[in-house]
């Protein structure tokens, strides 16, 4: 291994004690190296496979591989090894989903595993998914007769599936099933013991109908992998490996990758950095580990990770004492981050665009990246600077990457994962994609999903080298922006009510105020911002006394969701959450959608296939504010 060593910008690197400390472990136990956003996990991972590769000279083929979750990851640890002087050749760099993938279809080729069809991305995807799990909940309904889980949505039976085959469940695996602690889903569907038989029950029908259909999901791969090791070819198996960002790799993939490696592992994680819900513990994969803590961050400021840490430090109060306690305070110092707040989109979108320019102008060698709540948006970004003559890179998925490359990137705040830029720039911080609109049914999955959230955005705002800057418009700015303290931050224009809505579920939703809306600090004048209640749009008919006439209808003052409670129509409103008011029927509904369009200006849109707030029965939705 050479004496120096070169970041991606072929700047020398200096590495700190703690991080030469993880190179030097040489016991027994599987390493786990922690530490915080630009902490250098990575860099240590790479730095055990370039003192590997050098120990094994150049018989080094198949003795070392680098696993991660994103391509994002894949090119820039490629990009750091070719900077210091380390070969493709000499080490895999893969996702694990990728090389389990290829390891599948070599056994399909040769007949040792079968050939299935597996769903489609989008829309179409979710559809056939869905349909599969109706058909398994036919065939149980056959078999063992009805039951109050036939009529559960199919999204939530999707879900179910999908966290058993992670968990590594598989069809004769019920003991394991009954025995996980299962979080977030407990107000959602309450389950005794016969009631997670059930559940179980209805798994092994949808498996049985995949397979009787030649049909699976994308986790059946790495479910037979792991089932069947001895097919595993000995070409595809390692010495070594290594595994970065591996709080959001499933227990099923860990379980994988140890099936891949002969002499031991070492794994670089972060659950403060975890925005994918996957669960997995040493104890589960049958190892002893050594925990080596990562304390100085090597990539941003302290001003910019202070900001993050604001927001991030909320979820404290649900992690362990292990994870609450690692903290990378970074050494730099720069600039205050700025919060800028615009009129409107127009505005918002000018403001962004003409930085860019600013920015590009002052030095041709800056790296600009735009971070996106969804994907989306990476085309919506991507028109802006289009329609201003802005070259730039959309970081996607399946997207090949130089980090040190000028210019300006676009990435979503889940492919900016590893990434690093000098300038920082989230547009829309709004409600709806900091948070996304989403509404969990109970207040356990509430609390997981907002622990998720708060980590995308402090994973958004530790991706900035020397500059962060935060732009929202009008009063759609993020919960988020309640937990900043102002005094981390320069703000433009006026400081914004911000409402902090508590959990409610839907079935709670009522006549009410919610008590919990917050305001943060004062305006640009100093003086205190009043709060400003958040109100609950009630799912019940109103009484007489409040509702007015207008024709012959009876309809309460602007309240469109009452009238249709009226008229005995099921409504299912979205709408505080950034989605549709959506009413359950067919066409047969029209003179009451031309009523409601007439009293309230509402234009609504027909979908015989309705949405899954509806159950995918037929329905019509509109956006309409009433």
């Amino acid at each position: 291994m050479a004496d120096k060593i070169y970041d991606a910008y072929h700047q020398e690197i200096e590495l700190t004690d703690e991080q030469q400390a993880c190179l030097k472990y040489s016991g027994e136990r599987t390493l786990m190296v922690k530490g915080l956003a630009g902490a250098g996990k990575s860099l240590v991972l790479m730095e055990f496979a370039r003192k590997l590769l050098a120990k094994y000279g150049t018989d080094s083929k198949n003795k070392v591989a680098i696993f991660t979750f994103q391509n994002t990851l894949v090119s820039t640890t490629k990009e750091y090894l070719e900077v210091n002087g380390t070969s493709e050749e000499g080490v895999v760099v893969t996702t694990i989903n990728s090389f389990i993938k290829g390891i599948y279809e070599l056994l399909a080729k040769c007949g040792a595993a079968p050939f299935k069809k597996y769903p489609y991305s989008g829309k179409q995807g979710e559809l056939q998914r869905i349909n599969n799990v109706k058909a398994a909940i036919r065939a149980h309904q056959t078999k063992y007769g009805k039951h109050r889980f036939h009529n559960i949505e199919p999204e939530f039976w999707i879900e179910e599936f999908d966290w058993m085959k992670d968990m590594n469940v598989w069809t004769d695996d019920m003991d394991l099933y009954l025995t996980i602690p299962r979080k977030g889903r407990g107000g959602k569907v309450r389950m005794s013991a016969a009631d997670r038989v059930t559940a179980y029950q209805l798994f092994t029908c949808y498996c049985e109908h995949l397979e009787r259909t030649k049909q699976g999901d994308w986790a059946d791969q790495t479910l037979f992998i792991v089932r069947h090791p001895d097919l595993i070819p000995e070409a595809m198996k390692f010495e070594h490996v290594l595994i970065d960002e591996a709080q959001d790799l499933s227990l099923a993939q860990m379980t994988a990758i140890m099936m891949l490696y002969k002499k031991d592992m070492v794994v670089a994680m972060d659950m403060n950095q975890r925005i994918f819900s996957k669960q997995w513990t040493a104890k589960q994969l049958g190892i002893e580990t050594t925990t080596k803590k990562l304390t100085k961050s090597m990539r941003t400021t302290k001003q910019i990770d202070a900001l993050a840490e604001s927001i991030r430090s909320k979820n404290d109060a649900v992690l362990s004492e292990d994870d609450k306690s690692l903290r990378a305070i970074p050494e730099r110092t720069g600039d205050i981050p700025e919060l800028v707040h615009l009129e409107d989109a127009a505005a918002e979108r000018k403001y962004v665009v003409n930085l860019i320019k600013t920015y590009l102008a002052s030095n041709d060698k800056i790296t600009i990246g735009i971070i996106a709540a969804k994907n989306k948006q990476i085309a919506i970004y991507a028109d802006w600077l289009a329609s201003e003559n802005i070259n730039h890179e959309q970081v996607k998925k399946d997207s090949t990457f130089s980090i040190a490359k000028p210019g300006v990137k676009i990435a979503s705040a889940y492919g900016a994962k590893g990434l690093e830029f000098d300038v920082v720039i989230i547009p829309m911080f709004a409600e709806g994609n900091f948070p996304y609109g989403f509404q969990p049914d109970d207040e356990e999955a509430y609390e997981q999903y907002m622990i998720k959230m708060r980590n995308l955005v402090y994973v958004s705002m530790t991706r900035a080298r020397f500059k962060l800057v935060i732009t929202f418009w009008g009063n759609k700015g993020s919960r988020f922006i309640a937990d900043m303290d102002p005094a981390l931050y320069n703000l433009t224009g006026d400081m914004p009510n911000i409402k902090v809505p508590s959990f409610v579920s839907k079935a709670a939703v009522s006549t009410a105020t919610e008590s919990s809306t917050t305001v943060v600090g004062t305006s640009s004048t100093n003086r205190p911002i009043r709060p400003v209640a958040r109100t609950v749009v009630s799912t019940q008919p109103v009484a007489s006394s409040s509702v007015m006439k207008t024709g012959s209808s009876v309809a309460s003052n602007g309240d469109l969701v009452a009238f249709l409670k009226s008229k005995g129509i099921e409504a299912i409103d979205k709408r505080d959450k950034g989605g549709a008011l959506w009413i359950v029927g067919d066409k047969s509904l029209d003179p009451i959608v031309q009523e409601t369009k007439k009293l309230f200006g509402a234009m609504w849109i027909y979908k015989a296939e309705g949405g899954m707030a509806t159950k995918h029965r037929p329905s019509w939705y509109t956006k309409s504010s009433k």
